[in-house]
């Protein structure tokens, strides 16, 4: 029999107990281990599906979706490096996704796109005995300049810097330089009150006279004195008491804080048959106020779309916004461009006569029509071709989800494609259903770039925009789509690159 001391024997029974400790959260209940101090162990044994059961799921990385993402960011970057040096392009798009091509427009610029595009290549080693090969392959041809990920750029995976290799506690955030350490682009906008307070008269007007002629209530003199002032008169004086509660309640309430007394967007009197509908103070702040907020979100989102790191745009004052890009070579122009696109039927009542003297009926106004030829066979100035349409549209911009730059399949040209949301899916269909064989107008900013004539009915949430377009309008063009409208134009009141 062995013979153990006492020692032994204490440590035998010390390593018995801790084993059972250890192994007791396999067997007994959650609530009793919850009740237990916080020292005692609570590890389980992890049993495989095999003992316990559960979900088998193997996922697999698609490939395809990050080389696209890659081709894309290929794409943005070789517009970014070409317009940082004011080099002319067209033709940038991605032909599959392993390549990119662009054609250089000025044949003294080829050697220097070429030398600028090929330092994006970087080199790639599989291991530290083997040559290092480049990311990508970079050919000319003529004007024509491709970009073409190599077989070692597709297999490398994305670097793995220093900082992703530490633990996630390691600090991380870098500073931001500014445009007096890295230089970039400084950009003070102003938005154009004026404007945006006309657009607000106008749609008070079309207002007023949807609410009064769907009420059947007569009326004349509908007109915007100023562009805070609307005024009308009612015909019958047994009208004027209804006629002067609809109206008054197209204002809203409106409070400057949570203490005040919410005041009035609109001030309605009335005096005889005339009644006057004329924005108040608060309701001007407030039309102001929401201009210059969408303006930041809608600059702010065109910035975004250009692939652009750590943009800084900030409101500054009553009605500027003040734009700095760090780092980088912003072109202004595509920051106060509205982008205001509308669909509307073209009025066939007014005739060119009409239009020539100024003879259009409220419902209408008349767009002058994008021509792509800017003088005639002897250099002269071809006059300006205006086309009369409806005044309300039939879908608004508003109501787009998506746009990309494309091609016609039939002519080769560059065109925009659309996608409407499900509220202005059912309004183009409804409108082109009830439309066939007739023309409308695609507005953009006021001016007409296509009047196409609807052959048929167009249900399925998505058009086309074709047009007088570069390869390069119509790419900046769905940008802006993207990005959303401006809701009033912007005024470049300061611009200069550091």
């Amino acid at each position: 029999m062995l013979q153990f001391s006492n020692s032994k024997k204490f440590v035998i029974l010390l390593t018995v107990l801790l084993g059972f400790m250890f192994a007791s959260p396999n067997v007994l209940p959650t609530s009793f281990l919850n009740k237990m101090p916080d020292w005692y162990p609570r590890d389980t044994i992890n049993l495989g599906l095999d003992l316990q059961g559960g979900t088998y799921v193997l996922l697999e990385v698609d490939v395809a979706a990050v080389r696209a993402e890659r081709a894309d960011a290929l794409e943005d970057d070789v517009r970014r490096i070409l317009r940082a040096e004011r080099i002319r392009f067209t033709g940038l798009l991605i032909t599959d996704e392993t390549t990119v091509t662009f054609n250089v427009s000025n044949d003294a610029d080829m050697d220097r796109a070429y030398d600028l595009v090929e330092d994006l290549s970087v080199p790639v080693s599989t291991n530290l005995l083997a040559v290092a090969a480049e990311t990508l392959n970079v050919t000319q041809s003529g004007k024509t300049v491709t970009l073409t990920f190599t077989d070692e750029g597709l297999a490398q995976n994305p670097p793995t810097s220093f900082l992703n290799k530490m633990p996630d506690w390691y600090p991380r955030d870098t500073i931001n330089l500014g445009l007096d350490l890295q230089g970039g682009t400084y950009v003070l906008l102003e938005v154009d009150v004026a404007a945006v307070r006309a657009e607000r008269a106008d749609a008070l007007e079309d207002d007023v006279r949807r609410i009064l002629r769907a009420e059947r209530i007569r009326f004349t003199g509908l007109l915007i004195t100023d562009e805070t002032t609307v005024t009308f008169n009612v015909s019958n004086d047994a009208d004027m008491d209804r006629a002067y509660d609809l109206v008054e309640d197209l204002s809203v309430p409106v409070s400057t804080n949570l203490l005040a007394v919410a005041a009035e967007t609109l001030n309605v009197t009335q005096s005889g048959k005339t009644v006057t509908l004329t924005f108040t103070d608060e309701g001007l702040a407030q039309i102001n106020t929401r201009a210059v907020e969408q303006s930041v979100e809608s600059v702010r989102r065109r910035i975004d779309e250009l692939g652009t790191k750590e943009p800084t745009v900030q409101r500054q004052g009553d009605t500027r916004i003040l734009v700095q890009v760090a780092g980088e070579t912003l072109d202004p122009s595509i920051l106060n461009q509205t982008a205001k696109l509308s669909f509307h039927l073209v009025d066939i009542n007014v005739s060119q006569e009409d239009i020539d003297n100024n003879r259009i009926p409220p419902r209408s106004v008349a767009f002058p029509m994008v021509s792509n030829v800017e003088n005639g066979p002897e250099g002269e100035d071809i006059p300006e071709f205006k086309v009369a349409v409806q005044k309300r549209a039939m879908v608004l911009g508003e109501n787009l989800t998506d746009a990309n730059p494309g091609f016609d399949q039939q002519t080769g040209e560059p065109l925009v494609s659309i996608s409407f949301d499900s509220r202005g899916a059912q309004a183009f269909c409804r409108a082109t259903q009830e439309n066939v064989n007739r023309q409308f107008a695609i507005v953009l900013d006021n001016e007409i770039i296509s009047a196409p004539v609807i052959n048929e009915p167009i249900c399925g949430g998505r058009a086309q925009i074709s047009g007088s377009f570069t390869v390069e309008s119509a790419t900046e063009l769905a940008a802006l789509l993207r990005a959303g409208a401006l809701p009033a134009p912007l005024i470049i009141r300061e611009q200069r690159d550091v």
